[in-house]
């Protein structure tokens, strides 16, 4: 798929996972001195209600000379809004809170369980930060990352939770398929966040009425500068033409799924203006 967008020099070996994880471990040489440690993504989400234990990866570089290392790790929900809190909305089930590496290169994993607390208290976050790395490693870029867990008994669950996505990038004629998190906001609002496997947080709001069934996503909401332009969800008509009043509007079914027609992300100042990131005629979006 062609896209615009740029890659920062960091950790982006795969795509995050809060699942088991399959082997990743393949070598990445760096000099002596630019060896780290670091999460994958600053950003995660977990249902409260997932079952079993719930692995977040933290990624090793090294060199093809050098020994692994251990990275100690913490919780933290300092200043969080609505925090989650540890032995109440999870556990942490390798509590030494210490990740070691036996080897420069691969990952170890920080695993927790979630708590189903029945009740609706909005979505909760706690952060994670891994530090002191030992052998002469450094930390990554990604060193923190912020934990969301979302709240099964939001009103609107029926159409919070991953999403397979696939469609036609019309614009540019490539297919498209990626999984999409949309997870609640508040009692009537939702964020769909697009292209996350990027690392980037394009996290667009929709309005959700149950009564309809329906969901609407407002154009001219800033996806954010990458230094090619200001990018902005739109909606377009049919010619793409952009919007920027139009909705995204979609009617969704019993389990949740959807089709979002015309829509997409467009440069509206830069040097890229006029352009799309990427535009649709139809997506199919069908809860996982």
């Amino acid at each position: 798929m062609k896209k615009i967008m740029i890659y920062i020099l960091g950790l982006i070996i795969g795509l995050f996972m809060l699942s088991s994880c399959e082997d990743t471990n393949e070598p990445i040489y760096l000099d002596d001195s630019a060896k780290f440690v670091a999460f994958s993504a600053t950003t995660s989400f977990v249902g409260e209600d997932a079952t079993g234990a719930i692995g977040i990866p933290v990624y090793i570089a090294g060199t093809t000379s050098g020994a692994g290392c251990t990275v100690n790790f913490d919780f933290d929900n300092t200043g969080m809004e609505v925090p989650a809190t540890e032995d109440v909305d999870f556990r942490i089930l390798n509590d030494t809170k210490t990740l070691s590496f036996d080897t420069y290169f691969g990952y170890d994993t920080i695993w927790i369980e979630p708590i189903d607390d029945n009740e609706y208290t909005t979505n909760k976050t706690v952060s994670i930060t891994i530090s002191s790395p030992t052998n002469g490693y450094n930390l990554g870029a990604n060193s923190t990352l912020l934990l969301t867990i979302n709240d099964d008994e939001h009103p609107l669950a029926i159409v919070i939770g991953d999403y397979t996505v696939s469609g036609t990038d019309e614009y540019w004629g490539d297919p498209y398929t990626e999984t999409v998190t949309i997870e609640g906001h508040s009692p009537t609002e939702v964020i769909m966040n697009l292209w996350n496997s990027h690392g980037v947080p394009n996290r667009i709001i929709a309005e959700v009425d149950l009564a309809t069934s329906t969901i609407s996503f407002a154009s001219y909401q800033n996806f954010g500068d990458w230094d090619y332009g200001d990018v902005h969800f739109a909606s377009h008509d049919g010619a793409f033409n952009p919007s920027q009043t139009e909705p995204v509007t979609a009617v969704f079914d019993a389990n949740g799924n959807f089709t979002l027609n015309n829509w997409g992300g467009y440069f509206f100042s830069g040097n890229n203006e006029g352009l799309w990131f990427q535009a649709y005629y139809t997506t199919t979006w069908v809860k996982q």
